[in-house]
């Protein structure tokens, strides 16, 4: 099973984390404290629970996460539970081929689990995830995607980004 090194913050490759999901082999113990470790830093930062629950680079859908995160939500937040970002992939209509493969891989990933259980315990979600994206087409191609996930945006689609990540300008 998975267990990295024994300092917290040390999180293993997401490609050996993927396999070790797909393969059972997650350390239940470990992916319990990361969880816990994390929503505790969470509070003491913003003094409350959080709205939403999405892991980076969607590891809260992994087999072997996605069971122990709820368990530490139903704890943690009895009824005020934080609604869950559901990776299924939206229309894909216009978008590059790649996008639309990497939109499918992070839904195999685990968003069907993820809408079972979310659907079976009556957890929120969006519907629909939108902004796949790969980070490598430029100012001028990303605003071409923006506006093609807009165009295929139904009512509970989820479009995220990631601000902080500066991809030049155009000119």
């Amino acid at each position: 099973s998975h267990r990295p090194a024994l300092d917290g913050d040390v999180m293993p490759a997401l490609p050996a984390l993927i396999m070790d999901a797909w393969r059972g082999r997650l350390d239940a113990r470990w992916i319990e404290e990361q969880i816990a470790r994390q929503l505790d830093a969470f509070e003491d930062r913003f003094g409350r629970a959080p709205d939403h629950v999405d892991g980076h680079q969607h590891v809260h859908q992994l087999r072997g996460v996605l069971q122990p995160l709820l368990r530490q939500l139903r704890q943690r937040y009895g009824a005020h539970r934080p609604w869950l970002r559901n990776t299924a992939p939206g229309l894909l209509a216009g978008l590059p081929f790649a996008a639309g493969l990497k939109a499918r891989f992070i839904a195999r990933l685990g968003a069907r689990e993820l809408r079972a259980a979310a659907q079976a315990e009556g957890w929120r979600t969006n519907r629909h995830f939108l902004g796949v994206y790969d980070f490598g087409a430029g100012a001028r191609g990303y605003a071409a995607l923006v506006h093609q996930w807009f165009f295929n945006a139904t009512d509970g689609d989820l479009l995220m980004c990631h601000p902080a990540l500066q991809i030049g300008r155009a000119h």
